[in-house]
This record gives C-alpha cells, sequence and structure tokens, in this order.
C-alpha cells in the first residue's frame, strides 16, 4: 500500500473530496483524487491531478485541498526534478473549476534561495484574496498573495522568524483575521532545520499579513513539532494537529549538536490542540 499525506475537501454539493500522494521511484509522484457521495463512508477513485512527475512533487507536512468561495479547487504543492533530499524546489498550483473532474497547472512559480520555497499553505478572505505561507530556509516564513484564484501571486516576502519547517495559515471564520501556526524560534545555520522545531505558537494579523501579533505557545519543550494542520468546528473552536517528536538533540531548550542519531531518531506521535474561539481575540 502506498498513499502518503492524505487530506479532504468537502464540496458544496455535499461531496466529499480526499487527495494522497503516491511515490513511486525516488523521483517521481502521482497526486490521486478520490470522491464519496456518502459522506466519507466509502470512495472510488476519480482521477489523477498530476502521474509519475519528472522529479519530487509533494505537498509535504500540510497536505490539503481548498475550496474557495468561487467553487474552484486550489491544490499548490512544491518540487523540482530530483527527490526532495537534493532537489531545489518551487511552488505551483493545480486548480480545477468542474469540483475535480479536470486539473489546471497555474502558470505562477514561486521561488526561494537555497533550498527553495516548499509546504505552502493557503488561505482565502472575504473578498476572494488568497495568503499563502512558505516554508524556507532562510530563517523567516514567507508571505505571498495572489487576487486571481491563485493563478498568479505577489512577490514573496519575510514575515515571522522560523526554522524550516511547516506552518499553517487559516482565516478566523466570521472574520478578516489571519491566524498563522508556525514554530517560534531562532535562525540556527548549524541545525539539520536551520532552527528549533519547538514552541508551536499562534499568531494574528488583522491587516493581511502586514503586522502579526503572537498570542502564545500551544506547546513545546525538547521536541519537534511540526506538520500541522487546522480544522475550525462550526462553533470556532481550532482543532490544531501536528506530529510530535521528541528529540534527542535538543535539551534543556538548546539544541546540542548532531549526535548521529538523527532528527526522526525520537519517539514519535500526533496530537491535537482543542483552542476555544475567544484564543484569537
Amino acid at each position: 500500500i502506498n498513499v502518503q499525506a492524505p487530506a479532504r475537501c468537502l464540496l458544496p454539493t455535499g461531496e466529499l473530496l480526499l487527495i494522497c500522494l503516491q511515490a513511486h521511484e525516488r523521483g517521481s509522484t502521482s497526486m490521486l483524487l478520490f470522491r464519496s457521495r456518502n459522506y466519507g463512508q466509502s470512495f472510488i477513485f476519480d482521477n489523477a491531478i498530476w502521474e509519475r512527475s519528472n522529479g519530487q512533487w509533494l505537498q509535504g507536512g500540510n497536505s490539503h485541498l481548498l475550496c474557495l468561495s468561487s467553487g474552484r479547487l486550489l491544490l499548490a504543492f512544491h518540487g523540482g526534478t530530483g527527490d526532495q533530499w537534493s532537489q531545489h524546489n518551487v511552488i505551483r498550483c493545480f486548480y480545477s473549476d468542474d469540483e475535480g473532474k479536470s486539473w489546471t497547472l497555474g502558470p505562477a512559480t514561486i521561488d526561494l534561495p537555497m533550498r527553495g520555497a516548499m509546504e505552502a499553505s493557503v488561505a482565502e478572505l472575504s473578498d476572494g484574496a488568497l495568503y499563502m505561507t512558505i516554508r524556507t530556509q532562510l530563517g523567516s516564513e514567507f508571505l505571498t498573495y495572489s487576487d486571481d484564484r491563485g493563478e498568479n501571486w505577489s512577490l514573496p516576502q519575510a514575515t515571522l522568524r522560523a526554522p524550516e519547517s511547516s506552518s499553517c495559515l487559516r482565516r478566523i471564520p466570521g472574520t478578516d483575521n489571519l491566524v498563522l501556526f508556525w514554530n517560534d524560534s531562532l535562525y540556527d545555520p548549524s541545525h539539520h532545520h536551520y532552527g528549533l522545531r519547538t514552541p508551536l505558537s499562534a499568531a494574528v494579523s488583522k491587516d493581511r499579513g502586514k503586522s502579526w501579533r503572537k498570542i502564545g505557545d500551544i506547546d513545546g519543550g525538547d521536541t519537534m513539532l511540526t506538520n500541522l494542520g487546522c480544522t475550525f468546528t462550526s462553533d470556532g473552536t481550532a482543532l490544531v494537529t501536528y506530529l510530535h517528536i521528541n528529540d534527542p538533540e535538543v535539551q534543556d531548550g538548546k539544541f546540542i549538536g548532531r549526535t548521529g542519531q538523527g532528527w526522526h531518531a525520537g519517539h514519535t506521535g500526533l496530537k491535537c490542540a482543542i483552542i476555544e474561539r475567544d484564543w484569537f481575540t
């Protein structure tokens, strides 16, 4: 069985879509789409958004499929022409205007130095404007926006300090405020991910990403907290999911250097933080 990085999307029609990545040889993937007409009790294969890429294409640690207010489906991904351990990555977007039956690769390419632009997270505001945060090796989360439903994107700009780690950007329901879940840690070029992946923090922007106010930490300790997701319930409660790894190379909040155990040597688990809406105000 070869199913990686699933994500789901509920259409206005009531159909539920499920995407997942399928890996082939080291430098090639396919993105598969499944459809359910009984609210997830069963799924049938529908189509491939892409097949056997020339280079490793993926969404990484924050898989998502976004249904815009216009009905367009948007899938942001990153990749290059090698594999994820060696390739330079750029972000691109596929979109569908027929409920996922066919897909178009958008014209825009988002690129940044070093390892490139990775693990996009996209949120839509009430006027249809899209904002995207980007994982980088540059010591910061980068932010870009689109005013044409994801076909073109602005030049990315640095925002909050960050290691090389995924983030999760969402619009707070009932507002035009953005909330960003990310690792609020210092840049450290000696670290294998250019800084600690702890703590897991949240910040709010009320001016379309021009400024941010950190509202607090969700989790911390000598851990790696990454691969983030967030779903808001109907009453505004946030369900924030993340990967939790005990990090043998961090002691008392400090990176002690590479021990040879590897960054993934610690105990790995999945956690969910349940956060009431009032915390974001």
